[in-house]
């Protein structure tokens, strides 16, 4: 089922194994990105931006939302968090060390302002240890690397993997300033010792075999790995890397000012190599 929003992109409602999904897109600076909320017995894991206030927020106000589960701060994520606590008085969820960035306003660049829309302080208490429901329990999973305190959601009877922005692709070709390569892929190793099988993503979407992508995504980052520390044996820089294993430049690189580019890619990359190296001495 798709709704039209009242600026002009849609929003996609989808029910799968019992969790409402939502699908809308921003667009701009000549980009697109999906952004996807999931709601199940009354629990909302993300709350999208507040550009997409138009296409979530009378979704939001036609169902019971009795808490919402923030898997990190970031404003596509929690964009409309407060919106929803003055409309439904929904208590908040955040990762522990998110407390303070939740309390104020979020300062970002200007061209995630733009491009998400403002995020303003919203109330909150640091996720328990496993969040019950009716007929649910989601365990809490901290998973560092997209950034320093983002947390997963796993439902174990039913394989629900609630991923934030742990996954988003299998074969990333930007990379997030904040994010750290070395942590991620502890994380997905992480992940990939629990029995996932739908995965719920914040910009992918509902993924079916969950394992396999975290598996993918994870495999991928190590043979990146391998290409950089081949081309650092033989003397080259990580911008010279960059150029060769990227050499297409995508116009969010430029509008963010490197903030998302394959250049974090490549030295996270390296860290990675690095780290594995001293581990086995």
């Amino acid at each position: 089922m798709a709704k039209q929003g009242k600026s002009g992109s849609s929003l996609e409602v989808r029910e799968v194994d019992g969790v409402e999904a939502t699908r809308a897109k921003v667009r701009m600076f000549g980009t697109s990105l999906p952004v996807c909320t999931y709601l199940t017995d009354g629990l909302l894991i993300d709350a999208g931006p507040a550009r997409l206030e138009r296409e979530l927020m009378p979704f939001f106000r036609e169902r019971r939302i009795d808490r919402l589960a923030v898997t990190h701060v970031h404003e596509d994520h929690c964009g409309l968090a407060a919106r929803l606590q003055v409309e439904q008085g929904a208590p908040a969820y955040i990762p522990a060390g998110a407390e303070k960035a939740a309390a104020r306003r979020a300062r970002v660049p200007l061209y995630r302002r733009l491009f998400w829309g403002p995020r303003p302080p919203f109330d909150a208490e640091v996720f328990p240890e496993r969040i019950e429901t009716e007929r649910h329990f989601f365990e809490v999973i901290r998973t560092p690397g997209h950034t320093r305190d983002h947390v997963c959601l796993f439902e174990p009877s039913r394989g629900w993997l609630f991923s934030g922005d742990v996954f988003i692709r299998r074969d990333p070709k930007l990379l997030f300033g904040e994010e750290r390569v070395p942590e991620l892929v502890r994380t997905l190793n992480r992940l990939l010792e629990l029995d996932v099988g739908i995965l719920f993503c914040a910009h992918a979407g509902i993924v079916e075999d969950g394992w396999r992508a975290l598996a993918a995504k994870r495999d991928y980052l190590l043979r990146i790995g391998e290409q950089v520390r081949h081309y650092v044996a033989l003397g080259y820089t990580p911008e010279w890397i960059d150029k060769i294993l990227f050499p297409g430049k995508p116009a969010m690189t430029r509008i963010s000012m490197g903030e998302w580019s394959s250049l974090n890619l490549v030295r996270g990359a390296a860290e990675v190599r690095r780290r594995e190296e001293k581990e086995q001495k």
